[in-house]
């Protein structure tokens, strides 16, 4: 059996930046401070909300914690809907969840930084909310290399599990490193900041520009590869 855990964003799609625009709008309306999530790539959604509301002085609250998770879901479920600059499904995508979810050997997962219901609200938008039935999110973790725990467990009825048949499908050197922790294996993938060449020194297994050669990233996934 293969566990696949898929990153969301610029992974499988671009939001057009959706969810930094309903982040940054929630923090204002909320706060009453303007600030700017620049670098938010790889985090969870947790650490990235604990670290501005440090950075500001905020009082760090359950209340104020999940009033701004509430409002962000909100906001999110609107900006997704907008005609956004650079909204996508990567390409290759569809018919590599496609390829996999047709393997009985294979289960497919997300493991990301957005919180749970932030993820599927971006999911839906694309279509793609009913490939996954497991994974694990922002909400269960600050740290995102403490998610695979709970996206493993999650997935059920696996004794004996070798992390060597988990794989992590990520863009960024997190997603990588999260692979490394838990002694499980990695695909690097170009679609966001860091080149393939930059995913394999942060310690990606392999690494391609895109999802489109579908069966050449199945078959390395279920450990038929050529790479």
């Amino acid at each position: 059996m293969k566990i696949i855990l898929f990153d969301v964003d610029r992974t499988l799609v671009h939001d057009g930046y959706a969810g930094k625009i309903a982040f940054e709008q929630a923090f204002r309306e909320l706060f009453g401070v303007d600030h700017q999530f620049r670098i938010m790539a790889g985090k969870t959604d947790s650490s990235i909300l604990l670290e501005a509301i440090k950075e500001k002085n905020i009082p760090e609250d359950r209340s104020g914690i999940d009033g701004f998770k509430d409002l962000y879901h909100r906001l999110l479920a609107g900006h997704i809907n907008r005609d956004l600059p650079g909204k996508r499904i990567f390409a290759g995508v569809g018919p590599l969840l496609e390829e996999l979810e047709g393997n009985k050997e294979t289960r497919l997962g997300i493991l990301t930084g957005n919180w749970k219901k932030a993820a599927y609200i971006k999911l839906s938008h694309f279509g793609l909310d009913k490939h996954f039935g497991f994974g694990a999110f922002g909400d269960d973790a600050v740290a995102r290399n403490d998610l695979y725990s709970f996206a493993v467990n999650r997935c059920g009825s696996i004794s004996d599990l070798d992390p060597r048949d988990v794989v992590i499908i990520g863009d960024t050197p997190s997603d990588m490193q999260c692979a490394l922790v838990n002694s499980c294996r990695s695909l690097g993938v170009a679609t966001g900041r860091f080149s393939a060449q930059d995913l394999i020194l942060y310690g990606a297994d392999h690494a391609v520009d895109d999802l489109t050669d579908t069966r050449g990233i199945a078959d390395w996934i279920l450990g038929d590869a050529g790479y």
